[in-house]
């Protein structure tokens, strides 16, 4: 994912392409969102504002 700013349509569509999958169903979709919302409280992602994510910058 790296510094860049991504929505998390891109960034679920992204991550599942990396693990091969070619279609990202409603399954897929609800794990990947409740992946981000947890890495989200952990600090392993931030946020601007509600519609873009990207990988907190080491501080």
């Amino acid at each position: 994912m790296g510094s860049t700013w991504w929505t998390r349509d891109e960034a679920i569509t992204a991550a599942a392409r990396h693990l091969g999958f070619r279609r990202t169903g409603k399954n897929i979709q609800e794990a990947f969102k409740l992946a981000i919302r947890t890495a989200l409280r952990r600090g392993v992602l931030e946020r601007d504002g509600s519609q873009y994510i990207r990988k907190t910058r080491p501080r």
